[in-house]
């Protein structure tokens, strides 16, 4: 899930990181991409600009969601790229909360597909659970 719920401002190419929070044990942690991983992160983003522009013109869209802190102090950031899922899903969603239109991030069902095929493709025989896939983002972007 970590993965799945990375935004696009956790991604810092200039210190070249990548900040995790609230990992499996409720940690932050800041992490190294390798410099494989750039060139992919760098296309998912400008595929966020994509979806954001799009989303836009829905009047149906009300932003991504945002914690309540956040959503008070800035309002109208539930509309910058930086804001949104970095592996958003491909189509718009009713919030189960608050029942408004949003773009959420990937389903970890997909992920787990995602992963099995890698596995199969690179003829690895052991299972492997999705906690320990991090070599899977690049199918995603």
């Amino acid at each position: 899930m970590e993965w799945l719920r990375l935004r696009a401002q956790d991604i810092d190419f200039d210190f070249k990181n990548i900040r995790i929070w609230n990992d499996k044990g409720g940690k932050h942690r800041i992490v190294t991409p390798s410099e494989d991983l750039v060139i992919p992160l760098r296309s998912q983003i400008q595929l966020l600009n994509y979806y954001l522009s799009l989303d836009r013109s829905s009047k149906a869209f009300t932003g991504v969601c945002m914690p309540l802190g956040l959503r008070i102090k800035a309002p109208n950031s539930n509309f910058t790229v930086e804001r949104h899922y970095l592996f958003p899903s491909k189509t718009l969603s009713t919030d189960p909360e608050s029942k408004l239109r949003r773009r959420q991030h990937i389903n970890e069902s997909s992920l787990r597909k995602v992963i099995t095929m890698a596995q199969v493709n690179a003829k690895i025989e052991k299972r492997s659970p999705s906690h320990s896939a991090s070599f899977v983002c690049d199918s995603f972007a």
